[in-house]
């Protein structure tokens, strides 16, 4: 039998898991169309990313509807994985140095649309954070909500990359000014 408290939970991370699922066909579809091979990867990356979190969200509602000890709330290692995959292609990006391409403006609009979703996925755990009682669930919603937030920061900075690439590479190379 399930309790009352993990049943709420189960719904909610049902919900979740429907959100992450959009979110993985959202990144997969932008793979597909961008041209630069760095945004492809970091869309890649980040369905890749959506993947974990549904996984993971299933290996809490197995573990509640079970009434076993829940999953350890962090990070996976594929998720870890994931960010130094992401931290890679934008290392990458400032290695290879500045190139000045018009930006694929349909790419960017899209990528303010992910924007609004990761907003939106992370306003639900934050929530979900908000009304928990359970301890590691509230750990497990932390972890999202700290993962959702790591996700719009990387949508910023491909935008600013992709509209004002001068910008991007000021504040990426953070440049040191000398006094004399």
């Amino acid at each position: 039998m399930v309790l009352e408290g993990a049943r709420e939970s189960i719904e909610a991370f049902y919900v979740a898991m429907d959100m992450e699922r959009e979110g993985f066909r959202f990144f997969m579809d932008l793979s597909r169309k961008a041209k630069d091979p760095h945004c492809r990867s970091m869309f890649l990356s980040l369905a890749e990313w959506e993947r974990d979190h549904i996984e993971r969200l299933d290996r809490y509602v197995e573990a509640l509807r079970k009434e076993e000890k829940l999953p350890s709330p962090g990070p996976s290692q594929e998720a870890r994985a994931l960010r130094e995959k992401l931290e890679g292609i934008f290392n990458t990006i400032k290695a290879e140095g500045f190139k000045q391409e018009s930006p694929d403006m349909d790419q960017v609009e899209a990528l303010k649309i992910g924007l609004e979703m990761e907003g939106r996925f992370a306003a639900f755990y934050k929530k979900g954070l908000e009304e928990a009682e359970d301890p590691v669930i509230r750990k497990f919603y932390e972890s999202l909500l700290r993962e959702e937030r790591a996700h719009h920061q990387v949508l910023e900075n491909t935008i600013l990359y992709l509209e004002r690439p001068i910008d991007w590479f000021a504040k990426e190379e953070r440049p040191h000014f000398d006094g004399g």
